[in-house]
């Protein structure tokens, strides 16, 4: 009885890792990539929905151009998406 316990209480882990740890450990990769790739002339999206051209790119913060000479720091993390080019 202990070896059946055993072998449902791998199965269970290893359907979790599957499930829930590996695809969530690809996104934060894929976000990291992201952040990484950032460069003045890119417009991005912040998490809070705010469109801006990136102006400056420090190591902890971007500088965005969010309208016509207004300029705003935000840190790298809130940087949600890059918007391809049309």
């Amino acid at each position: 009885m202990n070896s059946s316990f055993l072998i449902v209480l791998v199965a269970m882990f290893a359907f979790m890792y599957f499930l829930l740890i590996r695809p969530q450990k690809a996104q934060k990769r894929r976000l990291q990539e992201m952040l990484d790739r950032i460069a003045p002339g890119d417009e991005v999206i912040t998490i809070g929905g705010m469109y801006g051209d990136v102006v400056e790119v420090h190591p902890d913060k971007v500088v965005l151009e969010i309208a016509e000479d207004v300029h705003i720091e935000v840190t790298r993390r809130s940087i949600a998406n890059i918007v391809p080019p049309e």
